[in-house]
């Protein structure tokens, strides 16, 4: 069904495009980077290149593509929090453009239009474009990766460029997250279930092709996702999935607001239901069998990596996380999409055009709406203040003129987060000292100040997120408490209850002896 010309829809993906790379960078740095991003930015950092890898190894629990991705955006753009999350507004916006590719080849421009619109106002999409994590990379690569897929295998369009492509999306993939993994994993059993129900030898040969590449590919690092996945025990911050937990996945992706996730629910359930019927009838109709194939890879992406974590979060090391099945959202986006479309073409010819502009007109206005009405440019996004707590520490020391000591004692954990910004705002004039408050230190640390004839000490307290698993320790709650008279200024964009800085010299008794300990 053409129902927009063929000069109109570039000019409109255009637009689509300009509009997701507005609402992309628009507030990129607003916020400062939160631990799991500054995370990133350390271990990135580590001196050569061997030894970052080794860093990873070692202390993270992720694979280095991402790591490695950061390295290379620090050396050409700096280590500013709009250029650490640069790279992920970028792939935010090639998300969009991928959406639009992926349908006009596979479905129709008009189709293809829709669901570059959704995915350009998606508030989950916007959000982890603008996030320095590998999330969205691997919506992004997901996304090809299926796209090759069906060439390969549905169309059985077995060309080189489809199979470097299948490779080199599915081997990016597999090294940015262990999510992505399980995604090249995902279409290897759907692969495996087709092959055994097909007659046609070079099914196996043409698996052997698509796989062996990728598995040699990412060899070197399978010791690596040993001691990640296995090694690492079972221990975890986040809680083992429940059946509500598995429920509220769509809830997440097609949220916030319930008109969003019903809408979305809708064409997930109906749209099977509608092609299973005209397919028995009309096995002929093209467009019904495209749509077969799109929910096929709806199964390899959401159902199937979704009862992977799901089992696996269940019965070992918990590891379900809404935020892994981003991709469905350009899936789901391209299923609305060809409903949408199929629905149009029931209305008069002359209407077509102008029902098509003024429905894109209605999702853009409505996503706007729904995602100002969630506040996704002016709520803090569970992000700690440790940008905000080191700026405000560097003014108050060089306003008063306190710049012999160059040394600030917080007691703090994640302190390096911490002395990343407090390095970039006192260009490395200032220095922190790490105390974990138990009886030892706070002796150590009491010995050194009247060493050093230190009277400037700062408190920032960070406990962590209360929904979480064993993150908010008896320690974190026994330093609160301690420590919550002298607090003189407190931020409000924190993740968890908030930093709070706190200056002892504004006490009257500055007696060190009378500070109370706490212990583990």
């Amino acid at each position: 069904m053409a129902v927009l010309s063929r000069e109109l829809s570039p000019k409109i993906f255009l637009l689509i495009l300009l509009w997701a790379a507005v609402l992309r960078f628009y507030g990129l740095d607003r916020l400062g980077l939160w631990a799991d991003e500054l995370w990133v930015v350390m271990d990135s950092s580590q001196g050569s290149f061997l030894d970052m890898l080794r860093t990873v190894h070692e202390r993270d629990n992720h694979p280095p593509g991402y790591y490695i991705l950061i390295r290379f955006a620090q050396y050409f753009f700096g280590n500013s929090d709009f250029a650490i999350r640069f790279p992920s507004a970028v792939a935010g916006i090639l998300l969009v453009a991928a959406t639009f590719i992926t349908g006009r080849k596979h479905l129709s421009p008009e189709a293809a239009l829709i669901a570059a619109t959704l995915v350009a106002g998606s508030y989950q999409a916007v959000y982890f474009s603008q996030e320095a994590r590998p999330n969205i990379f691997v919506a992004l690569f997901s996304l090809f990766l299926l796209h090759y897929f069906r060439a390969l295998v549905i169309e059985k369009d077995r060309t080189l460029k489809n199979f470097m492509g299948f490779w080199l999306c599915a081997t990016c993939n597999a090294y940015f997250h262990y999510v992505g993994l399980v995604v090249v994993f995902s279409t290897f059993v759907i692969y495996l279930a087709c092959s055994i129900l097909n007659p046609d030898k070079s099914f196996l040969t043409v698996g052997i092709k698509l796989f062996l590449p990728v598995l040699l590919l990412f060899s070197p690092w399978i010791p690596g996702m040993y001691h990640d996945l296995v090694a690492s025990g079972p221990e975890y911050w986040q809680r083992a999935p429940t059946l509500s937990t598995l429920l509220n996945t769509f809830t997440y992706l097609f949220g916030p607001g319930e008109f969003r996730l019903y809408g979305y629910g809708a064409v997930f359930i109906l749209t099977p239901l509608w092609v299973m019927v005209v397919l028995f009838k009309k096995p002929e109709d093209k467009w019904m069998k495209d749509m077969f194939s799109l929910l096929l890879l709806l199964w390899i992406a959401i159902v199937l990596p979704v009862m992977f974590f799901y089992l696996k979060s269940t019965y070992s090391q918990s590891a379900y996380n809404h935020r892994h099945f981003l991709y469905a959202i350009p899936l789901l986006a391209l299923l609305t999409g060809a409903a949408l479309t199929r629905a149009l073409s029931f209305l008069p010819e002359k209407m077509r055009s102008g029902s098509f502009l003024l429905l894109l007109c209605l999702i853009v206005i409505g996503q706007w709406y729904l995602n100002s009405s969630y506040a996704l440019y002016r709520a803090n996004h569970f992000k700690q203040d440790y940008r905000e707590s080191a700026q405000w520490i560097t003014q108050e020391v060089f306003a008063v003129g306190n710049t012999s000591s160059h040394i600030i004692h917080p007691v703090i954990t994640n302190n390096r987060f911490f002395d990343h910004y407090l390095d970039y705002f006192s260009e490395g004039r200032l220095k922190s000292s790490f105390i974990l408050e138990n009886a030892d230190q706070i002796k150590n640390w009491r010995i050194q100040l009247r060493e050093s004839n230190e009277t400037t000490f700062y408190y920032l307290e960070a406990p962590a997120i209360v929904a979480a698993n064993k993150m908010v320790t008896d320690m974190d709650q026994q330093l609160a408490s301690h420590y919550a008279p002298f607090c003189r200024k407190k931020f409000l964009r924190t993740q968890i209850i908030g930093f709070e800085v706190r200056n002892l010299t504004s006490l009257n008794t500055p007696d060190w002896e009378n500070l109370p300990v706490c212990t583990q």
